[in-house]
């Protein structure tokens, strides 16, 4: 089994959350408001799931809805956190100041 698949706490970083909120909303169209982003930026939570649950209350929706393709990606950055933010994933450095 997939050791990012049970209940592991992580510390995701601000820049990895950063990034990781830009790809949910560039690429799957989850677009959080400028303040729940710094919000998730600032204290992100610590389990996948959690993540989760907290990017599809912030959303307004259920967080049960795209639970399987949002996982994917939200467990790929927790995977990552122990590599250098660029091995998480691309990042068009150039948009992020943009992205709102």
């Amino acid at each position: 089994m997939n050791k990012w698949k049970t209940k592991i706490e992580i510390a995701l970083s601000p820049g990895r959350v950063a990034a990781l909120l830009y790809e949910l909303c560039v690429k799957y169209g989850y677009c959080l408001p400028p303040a729940a982003n710094r919000q998730l930026e600032n204290n992100p939570p610590r389990t996948i799931d959690g993540f989760l649950d907290e990017v599809a209350k912030l959303e307004g929706m259920d967080p049960r809805d795209n639970r399987i393709e949002l996982r994917a990606i939200v467990e790929r950055y927790f995977a990552a956190e122990e590599r250098p933010l660029e091995a998480a994933g691309p990042l068009d450095h150039t948009l992020v100041g943009e992205r709102f």
